[in-house]
């Protein structure tokens, strides 16, 4: 009978605060999100997500005519943008080998080609 109390406290415990948070991100003008709000914990979430999803500079990539090594009578290139995983390299993972990768075919020749004409991010 004890265990039984203590598993319906559990949920409880769970269940209600889960419900709330629901509530209050559901509907901004709710009670738990204006007591969110109130106690400042809206604006410490805001500003927590804010410093991991801004770019920690202005400017991510460097000038071309301030890299070393770079002479600078040779064009700017354009830069290529590739989404390497489930198309150009495939991971896959399983408890007997672990974390496995695979590449394409002629996956190397592609990027050594593409460097020639792109700087690739």
């Amino acid at each position: 009978r004890g265990l039984m109390a203590s598993k319906y406290i559990w949920y409880a415990s769970v269940g209600i605060p889960s419900a709330l948070l629901i509530w209050g991100f559901g509907d901004s003008n709710s009670p738990p999100a204006k007591f969110s709000r109130w106690i400042g914990l809206t604006g410490f979430i805001q500003q927590y997500t804010d410093e991991i999803a801004k770019p920690s500079h202005d400017k991510l990539l460097p000038d071309w005519s301030q890299m070393p090594n770079v002479p600078h009578d040779i064009p700017v290139p354009h830069t290529l943008v590739l989404d390497l995983e489930n198309t150009l390299v495939s991971s896959t993972w399983d408890r007997k080998y672990g974390w496995r990768h695979a590449k394409r075919p002629g996956v190397d020749k592609f990027l050594l080609d593409m460097a020639q004409y792109y700087e690739i991010v």
